[in-house]
C-alpha cells in the first residue's frame, strides 16, 4: 500500500468526491458524515488531493463525470440513462465514466435489483481506482466470482439483511448522510429523499 494511505476505503470515497467537483472542505464534510469518528483529518485529505492531481491523464479522463447531453457519445447507448438517473437521485451529482461503464456491463447480465446493480458497479469502480493508485486489492477474477455468486442472492445488499460469506465483501450498513449537493452547483444543498448507497459500510 502506498505510503500515506492508511484508510483505502476512505481514500477511494474522497477521490470520487474530488473528481465529482467537490471542494476540499466539502469532501471533508462528507467524509465526516460517512466515517464519523474515523474520518481523516484536513492535513491527510490535503495530501490525498495532491495524489489525485498527479494521476495519469488517462485515469483522470476515466474519472470525469458523465455529461447527460453527451450520452450518445459514450458508445453504450441511451440505456445508460437509467443508471445515470439512479446514481444522481442518490448522490446528487453525475457518475464517472468508469462507474457508468461498469454499470452498463453488469446490466447486460440481467437479474439485478437497481440497488444491487449500482452497488456492484461501485465495487468494480473501487477496484479500478485502487489499481490506479497502487493500493492492494483482490484479483479481478476473484471479484468476478463473488459478483456472479452474489447476483441472484435474494437477500440483496442492504443495511438490515443477513450477511452471506460472499456479500460480506460489499459495503453493507448505511448511515444517513448530510443533504446531497445539487448537480450544477456543488455548494447548494438539496433535501435528501432516499438513502445514499455510498454510505454503505463494509463489515469487518
Amino acid at each position: 500500500m502506498p505510503r500515506g494511505i492508511s484508510d483505502p476505503e476512505q481514500f477511494v470515497e474522497a477521490y470520487r468526491l474530488f473528481t465529482a467537483g467537490y471542494k476540499q472542505s466539502q469532501i471533508l464534510e462528507r467524509l465526516n458524515s460517512i466515517f464519523r469518528s474515523n474520518s481523516v483529518k484536513l492535513r491527510t485529505l490535503g495530501d490525498w488531493i495532491k495524489r489525485f492531481k498527479n494521476l495519469s491523464a488517462e485515469e483522470k479522463e476515466n474519472s470525469k463525470s458523465i455529461d447527460w447531453h453527451n450520452l450518445d457519445n459514450y458508445e453504450m447507448g441511451w440505456e445508460i440513462g437509467r443508471g445515470v438517473g439512479y446514481f444522481h437521485d442518490w448522490e446528487g451529482h453525475m457518475p464517472s465514466h468508469r462507474l457508468i461503464r461498469w454499470w452498463w456491463r453488469l446490466n447486460q447480465i440481467g437479474g439485478w435489483s437497481d440497488e444491487k446493480l449500482m452497488l456492484w458497479a461501485k465495487k468494480y469502480e473501487e477496484w479500478e481506482i485502487k489499481k490506479a493508485f497502487g493500493i492492494k486489492t483482490e484479483e479481478l477474477s476473484e471479484l468476478d466470482r463473488i459478483m456472479l455468486n452474489n447476483r441472484r442472492d435474494t437477500t440483496g445488499i442492504t443495511a438490515s439483511n443477513t450477511v452471506t460469506e460472499d456479500s460480506s465483501h460489499m459495503k453493507k450498513y448505511a448511515q444517513e448522510k448530510d443533504p446531497d449537493i445539487s448537480l450544477n452547483n456543488p455548494e447548494i444543498h438539496r433535501p435528501r429523499n432516499v438513502r445514499g448507497y455510498s454510505s454503505f459500510r463494509k463489515l469487518e
